[in-house]
């Protein structure tokens, strides 16, 4: 149920664009969590989302990263 969008297949996809990233010393701004519940995102999942929002994006980051 949950595999079908953005589920295991998209590493591919995922290490082409690490590969880009790379280039711009920026490996570790992406990334793919795949929590195998479809469209119900559990609480973990959620979390996860919206730590990694707050580091890269959010108004607390560290602009020496």
């Amino acid at each position: 149920a949950g595999n079908s969008a953005d589920g295991d297949m998209s590493w591919f996809f995922i290490k082409e664009a690490r590969a880009v990233y790379r280039l711009y010393g920026a490996e570790e701004r992406i990334g793919l969590h795949n929590h195998r519940l479809g469209h119900r995102v559990p609480v973990e999942a959620k979390e996860l989302a919206f730590s990694w929002l707050d580091y890269w994006v959010g108004p607390q980051r560290d602009t020496a990263h």
